[in-house]
């Protein structure tokens, strides 16, 4: 054997070039097995946020209640109340309304729901209300509204649309065709 072909592999050899490269490569993954869960648990902490104090209050369908009735509880500390629900009026409306059957003013000060002096009377109580929006029988306001804009969208490059633009800015009456 000749001085040339030392080692198990003859005329391969480790340059100090590739110890380095395996070196760095080897500490590369180490660091980053150690740094991303470290950089990953610190951003968890610095995102959490102390949360305020917990709320819940049972529902109160003001549309099915007499108006002589008002939520109570039998707990010393003050209740909280949701009254539900507000809805749109129908399908194709964005006008609000307490589960359809009564509009906002209406259940206000309407001897029907007689609203205002309902609340007034919870609050003199100590409860606190808040108001839910939606409920599963009716249209939801935000979905209804959301139709009368695409119904508006839609009509808006007729030539109805313009007729009528046009008539309003020169002030004469518009004669529509239905297109």
């Amino acid at each position: 054997m000749s001085g040339a072909s030392r080692g198990r592999h003859p005329g391969k050899r480790l340059s100090p070039w590739r110890v380095t490269t395996a070196i760095a490569v080897v500490a590369a993954v180490i660091a980053g097995a150690v740094a991303v869960p470290l950089l990953l648990n610190n951003d968890a902490e610095a995102a959490t946020v102390e949360a305020g104090p917990r709320w819940f209050g049972g529902y109160f369908d003001v549309t099915a209640a007499k108006p002589s009735e008002v939520p109570t509880t039998d707990l010393e500390a003050p209740s909280n109340i949701v009254l539900s629900f507000i809805v749109a009026e129908s399908e194709d409306s964005c006008v609000p309304s307490w589960g359809t059957y009564y509009g906002l003013d209406e259940a206000a000060t309407g001897l029907d729901l007689d609203l205002d002096r309902r609340i007034a009377r919870m609050r003199q109580d100590g409860a606190q209300i808040a108001v839910s929006f939606g409920g599963a029988l009716n249209t939801d306001l935000a979905a209804a509204c959301e139709l009368e804009v695409q119904a508006f969208g839609g009509l808006f490059g007729s030539e109805d649309q313009r007729t009528g633009m046009k008539a309003f800015l020169e002030k004469t009456k518009a004669t529509f065709v239905g297109k």
